[in-house]
């Protein structure tokens, strides 16, 4: 990897139109059929910061992503009240097969002196992604003695050991100030595996380590080229930015983060942070989708480069 990304410009913003996406477009996944056409799978928050997952379509012409139309009504709601996923659900994640496609996205429950507590879930759709129902009303990776703090985005491949995941692993949770006694989460990116999908396998493995001074590592989005892994990640120092690894396997992964070849702006709606991004190939070029300033308020953007 030695070719810059070259930034497009915003795709899809906040927009009080929708109302499922009126105050963020946040983490979304990018899918590409019939050749350059696409559906993005989108995280958007409504006014009363919920998250729900909704869609977008589009095509893929002269290095360019267009926006056909943006579904009014979100594909995937909150959960039941009293669930692990009854405030929202967003970071969706695709794995599309011949008889189903598996969404795997993460719960939120608001509340508690944390303030907030995510979990990984599933839903499979069998109308090639148009619906999703929920696998389990209750969390594919949910609390264990190693990992009591909670779950959150994943990313899922298929491999010739069934599928591999890279999924975010709360670690702990930081007293900012003794005085406002405010709690931010610590977490890095740790390794499972699977035979069908559904039921993982996790030894608390971590693929994706923290640096010094850096206290989140989240949000793994995987290719495989030239038989390496290749996996973006967002990690967080003083603000997020967007880091690369690669390696043979999703267990023997190197930071390169020097070559990620993408950066904030110096101004506008990615000048303080950029986060959350996803990569797909389509035509010859690596598409990247990613986000902005403050997790999505900014909106959706896009960068490509030629392969």
């Amino acid at each position: 990897m030695n070719n810059n990304w070259i930034k497009k410009n915003l795709l899809i913003k906040p927009n009080k139109d929708f109302f499922w996406m009126e105050s963020h477009v946040g983490s979304s996944f990018i899918y590409f059929h019939n050749n350059n056409e696409f559906t993005i799978y989108i995280s958007g928050r409504n006014r009363h910061n919920q998250s729900t997952i909704g869609k977008a379509l589009g095509k893929f012409s002269k290095d360019k992503l267009l926006i056909d139309n943006i579904e009014n009504m979100p594909i995937f709601d909150l959960g039941e009240v009293g669930c692990f996923d009854e405030s929202g659900v967003s970071y969706p994640w695709l794995v599309f097969e011949n008889d189903r496609v598996l969404m795997y996205y993460v719960g939120w429950v608001a509340g508690g002196i944390a303030g907030f507590q995510n979990y990984i879930g599933l839903a499979i759709s069998f109308d090639n992604g148009k619906t999703f129902t929920r696998k389990s009303k209750a969390p594919i990776l949910g609390r264990t003695n190693e990992e009591p703090f909670g779950t959150g985005s994943c990313a899922v491949i298929k491999t010739k050991i069934g599928y591999e995941m890279l999924y975010t692993s709360f670690n702990n949770w930081r007293d900012s100030n003794k005085e406002d006694r405010k709690f931010k989460p610590t977490y890095d990116l740790k390794y499972a595996k699977s035979l069908d999908g559904v039921n993982w396998e996790r030894n608390n493995y971590v693929s994706i380590k923290l640096k010094n001074k850096e206290s989140a590592i989240c949000k793994a989005s995987i290719i495989t080229q030239d038989k390496l892994f290749k996996v973006w990640y967002s990690y967080k120092g003083s603000s997020y930015r967007i880091g690369y690894s690669e390696g043979k396997s999703l267990m023997s992964l190197e930071r390169k983060d020097s070559e990620t070849n993408i950066s904030v702006s110096s101004n506008g709606w990615d000048s303080e942070m950029i986060e959350y991004s996803h990569v797909a190939i389509c035509n010859g070029y690596e598409i990247m989708i990613y986000n902005g300033n403050n997790f999505g308020q900014t909106g959706l953007g896009y960068a490509i480069r030629k392969i």
